[in-house]
């Protein structure tokens, strides 16, 4: 069938653009094989679709994220859902009470299953290499609403303007906070610009009522 050989050809170019390093000796079979681009991203429907470069880094962000040492520092079953979309929020500092410390960029998901709010671990063009530490993570069943509020302490106007933005939860799941405890929390916060306020909303709304294209 063409899809078939669409999908054969697919599959060829992948191989093609794979790097394969020799480790030790060609007799002990021993190789490591490296990807140039991570794996298509495959939406809930099953469609094949054109490669998009953004959505293969959200899939694979999402397939390698492990939790929070405070939570298990595993993976978890969440982040094997179908992925549906990602965001790059603004950078926030690690370091506490306005002291000298990194920077990292919060990436917020939707996937099939739920929300997953994760912090990577080198820079945004490291993502492909470095497994994200996942921050929380919600069901879809426990998500009561999304709300965006102007972020009254930024001084970012017009698109650059900051919203937080609420997940509304109807019962409390586990977060780490600071000082390496965990608390339970009925709402989980996050900052954003207003474009992506706007996007996060959107596909909420479409989410919610089943008229989202590739689910």
């Amino acid at each position: 069938t063409v899809g078939g050989a669409f999908e054969f050809a697919s599959k060829g170019i992948q191989g093609v653009s794979t790097t394969i390093k020799q480790v030790g000796q060609t007799l002990t079979g021993d190789f490591v094989v490296s990807r140039r681009r991570p794996p298509r991203a495959v939406l809930p429907d099953g469609v094949l679709r054109v490669y998009d470069e953004q959505a293969a880094l959200g899939q694979h962000v999402l397939r390698y994220a492990v939790q929070d040492r405070l939570l298990g520092g595993i993976p978890h079953p969440l982040t094997r859902a179908n992925y549906i979309h990602h965001w790059l929020l603004p950078e926030k500092s690690s370091g506490i009470s306005g002291g000298m410390g990194s920077t990292y960029t919060p990436i917020l998901i939707f996937s099939a299953q739920g929300v997953v709010m994760v912090r990577n671990s080198g820079t945004v063009e490291d993502l492909h290499k470095e497994p994200c530490t996942i921050k929380w993570m919600v069901d879809w069943d426990n998500v009561r609403s999304i709300r965006f509020q102007p972020d009254n302490k930024s001084r970012s106007t017009g698109s650059s303007a900051i919203h937080v933005g609420t997940v509304m939860l109807r019962k409390a799941v586990k977060v780490p906070v600071l000082l390496g405890t965990v608390d339970y929390s009925t709402e989980m916060n996050f900052k954003c610009h207003i474009v992506e306020a706007g996007e996060i909303r959107m596909m909420f709304d479409k989410l919610k009522n089943g008229t989202l294209a590739g689910i």
